[in-house]
């Protein structure tokens, strides 16, 4: 398993329900069902080395197309690399607000 989950938010999930199982087995599964439960999380610096690369290939291919004068393909790798810039933002800054 590979996926990331909010401390806090499993922390919180804890506090307010408890384990009430009479025995330690039935408080390990359900302790197992609470983690399955959470909402899983990602890898901030993967997400953004990808969505930085991703940029790279879309500003290789804006210049290719600016000296081929070819607007229309300019104006296509343009909208993209701002896309990324505004996608990065929202990874960097994605989370609850606590």
């Amino acid at each position: 398993m590979n996926d990331l989950i909010s401390r806090q938010a499993l922390i919180r999930m804890f506090n307010c329900n408890g384990l009430c199982g009479n025995s330690p087995e039935e408080d390990k599964a359900e302790a197992i069902e609470f983690i399955k439960m959470q909402p899983t999380a990602y890898d901030m610096h993967k997400v953004t080395d990808k969505i930085n690369h991703y940029k790279k290939i879309m500003q290789n291919n804006y210049d290719e197309s600016k000296s081929l004068q070819d607007k229309e393909a300019e104006n296509y790798y343009r909208g993209r690399m701002s896309a990324s810039v505004d996608i990065l933002e929202i990874v960097k800054g994605g989370g609850i607000d606590e």
